[in-house]
Parts: structure tokens; C-alpha cells; sequence
């Protein structure tokens, strides 16, 4: 089901490109030497000027970003990726130490410049007056952007994202309302939680993904209203069943895929209950 969705969402993008290239261009200018570039660029390694690794270009990759009018990145795919990640925070979590000795557990890397504070003692600043101090005035004669950077590195940061609410939940990031949970992120409602991402009103689980209102599973992918369930995705109102991929209302079923109000079922044999 999901690969099913993005490939109809990839034809649907690929078709709206073909239809932008008959109408009349709205940029010649970045036609025109976008065409001269992609007209000399050849396939071969290429060294990333970011990491100084040296990756394959395709004449595959080439010809995609010649259907969608965009350059080939200059940089490896993995370099790629960091960048695209660097401007969320949370999924990584590192013990660090506080100007006055502290050890607080944070999103920020121990060797980033910026300021952190414990996130109780950020809350309570930013409910006061206090950081009205760290205003600055515009100078006109500086660059703009050179004043945010030095304006954005003085100003303190909460060491993590997290609810005041949290109980036990130290080394979780963007969760709400949860309870003994341990490297989770952007959970809601969760309990006794561990390896959870993206779970609402979740319990007694690890390694769930997407997971709405389920206990006692173990490493699923958007599982909901389950119990007992291990090594499924997307399942709903299933109970005591293992390896499932797309299945509903079934129970004491073991690799099954697209079954609907099943139970003792393996590998999609109706089997009996003894």
C-alpha cells in the first residue's frame, strides 16, 4: 500500500512536468544555461566538496534530473541526507555538560557552540521579562545575516524539546503527555514506551513506528488498535499475531498478508484452532 501511493504520487509528479515543459517558460534565462550545463555534464565519479568522498554520477541519476529540470547535487548522497536532517533536531540525544558543571541529557552535540539551558529553566525564562535582555539593535552598515548569526548564538536554547509533563522520560525528545518512555520521538499520550517514533496512546512496546492505541507489540510499522502483535506493519485490530503486512481484525495468525476478520491463519492457510 504505501509503495502504491508513492509510485502514483511519482507518475502524477512526472506527468505535471511534462505538462509545465509545453507550457511557455516563465525562467529563459535558467532554461537556457541550465540546458548548456546538463548538454556537458557526462556520467563518472565525482568528489564532494563537503567530505572529499568520491561517488558515481549515472547516466541514469542524470537523465531524472534532466526530466525534472534540476541540477545533480555536487555532493555525496549521505552528505545529502545531513544537510536535509539539520534542520530538525531531537533524533540524536548526547549527554552534555553546562557551563557550571551540570550534566544535562540534550539534541545539541557537546561540540556545538550553541547555549543551552535545562529545559525547566528555559521555560522559565521565556515566561518572564529575562530574555528581552538579549536584544540587539539593527546596525545598517553590517550584513544582515552575519547580525542573526551572532544574535542566534548568544541567546540560550532548552537542551531538549520535550512537555514538563514528561514522567521518566529523560532521554525522549517532542513528546507529550508520556510516561517511562526511552529514546522515543514525537510521541503522544505513550507509556512504558521504548524505540518510538511518531505513537499515540501506545503501552508496554519497543520499536513501533506510527503505532495508535496498541500494547504489548514489538517492532511494527503503522499498527493500530493491536495487542500482542510482532514483526507487522500496517495492521489494524489485530491480537496475538506475528508477522502481518496489511491485515484487519485478524487474530492468532502467523505470516499473513491482506487478510480481513481472520484467525489461525499461516501464511494464509485457514488452519483450525488446535
Amino acid at each position: 500500500m504505501p509503495f502504491a501511493f508513492w509510485e502514483k504520487w511519482a507518475i502524477g509528479q512526472t506527468a505535471l512536468v511534462f505538462h509545465n515543459r509545453r507550457m511557455p517558460s516563465r525562467t529563459p534565462q535558467f532554461d537556457a544555461a541550465f540546458d548548456v550545463f546538463m548538454a556537458n555534464l557526462t556520467p563518472g565519479p565525482r568528489t564532494c566538496p563537503e567530505t572529499g568522498e568520491i561517488f558515481e554520477c549515472r547516466s541514469k541519476e542524470i537523465e531524472t534530473h534532466r526530466l525534472f529540470r534540476v541540477p545533480p547535487s555536487r555532493r555525496v548522497p549521505w552528505a545529502r541526507i545531513r544537510r536535509l536532517r539539520a534542520a530538525i533536531g531531537g533524533y540524536d540525544l548526547f549527554k552534555c555538560t553546562l557551563s557550571d558543571g551540570r550534566t544535562v541529557i540534550s539534541m545539541y552535540d557537546p561540540e556545538s557552540p550553541a547555549i543551552i539551558l535545562p529545559t525547566s529553566e528555559w521555560m522559565d525564562k521565556r515566561t518572564s521579562d529575562t530574555f528581552l535582555a538579549y536584544g540587539r539593535a539593527y546596525e545598517d552598515q553590517r550584513p544582515f545575516f552575519e547580525q542573526w548569526n551572532d544574535f542566534s548564538r548568544r541567546i540560550p536554547r532548552p537542551a531538549i524539546i520535550q512537555d514538563p509533563k514528561n514522567e521518566s522520560s529523560e532521554w525522549s525528545s517532542y513528546c507529550m503527555t508520556c510516561k517511562n518512555n526511552y529514546q522515543c520521538y514525537c510521541n503522544s499520550e505513550c507509556r512504558d514506551l521504548f524505540y518510538g517514533d511518531y505513537n499515540s496512546c501506545c503501552s508496554y512496546s519497543a520499536d513501533l513506528f506510527g503505532g495508535d492505541r496498541v500494547e504489548w507489540c514489538y517492532d511494527g510499522m503503522r499498527i493500530d488498535t493491536s495487542s500482542h502483535v510482532f514483526w507487522s506493519e500496517w495492521s489494524i485490530d489485530c491480537v496475538s499475531s506475528s508477522f502481518l503486512l496489511n491485515c484487519r481484525n485478524c487474530h492468532d495468525c502467523f505470516g499473513c498478508a491482506n487478510l480481513v476478520n481472520k484467525s489461525y491463519c499461516f501464511l494464509n492457510e485457514q488452519l483450525t484452532s488446535e
